[in-house]
């Protein structure tokens, strides 16, 4: 494209989707041969690669949420039981990514440290302040377990197969949540290690 200056592709399925990750129990299986895929079909132009990460106990609980909103079934404890002892973690994934674009700037976002600051993602993306005005709407946000609940109702099913309580729905028990944020907590000491 003549005159353009930064390209930026962004979309959540580059890695592979969140229902794909679902069914497979782990996070992104494929997310290095994706990559390279897309990679190769951008001549090997990709000079910088910005991935955003989250606690998995978090990510799995919003994901099963919104499949949930979405008309899917509560998943059974042998799901659960299956997605806490993945020892899968986002330095497998950060580690295939980095194998399929070698030559790329390779930079990693907390969702707890910029989930709530988009135009913090854009300016890392374009490597330079974009002067995005900061956007404080909660797009996208996992659905509650009262809005769980009435979506279970309306399709019929019983809404006490969830826990009671106005909060967000945690699908794991304290053992498993506490293992999830162990792995991620390592995750996260690798990368400010030097990774």
């Amino acid at each position: 494209l003549a005159g353009t200056d930064t390209l930026i592709l962004s979309d959540e399925n580059m890695l592979g989707s969140p229902m794909g990750n679902l069914k497979a129990r782990t996070l992104y299986p494929a997310a290095g041969e994706r990559l390279a895929r897309i990679s190769a079909a951008l001549r090997d132009q990709v000079h910088r690669v910005v991935l955003s990460i989250r606690s998995p106990d978090a990510y799995w609980g919003s994901l099963l949420a919104m499949t949930v909103a979405r008309g899917h079934a509560v998943p059974g404890p042998a799901v659960i039981k299956a997605l806490a002892s993945n020892r899968r973690g986002w330095r497998d994934v950060i580690t295939d990514v980095a194998c399929a674009v070698p030559g790329a700037d390779l930079r990693v976002m907390p969702h707890e440290a910029f989930g709530s600051t988009p135009e913090t993602r854009l300016d890392m993306m374009a490597g330079r302040a974009c002067g995005l005005p900061k956007q404080r709407d909660w797009l996208n946000r996992s659905a509650d377990l009262p809005s769980l609940r009435r979506a279970l109702r309306d399709r019929g099913q019983n809404p006490n197969v969830l826990p009671h309580g106005d909060a967000r729905w945690t699908p794991f028990d304290a053992g498993q949540g506490a293992a999830l944020r162990e792995t991620y907590a390592d995750d996260l000491h690798w990368l400010m290690g030097g990774a």
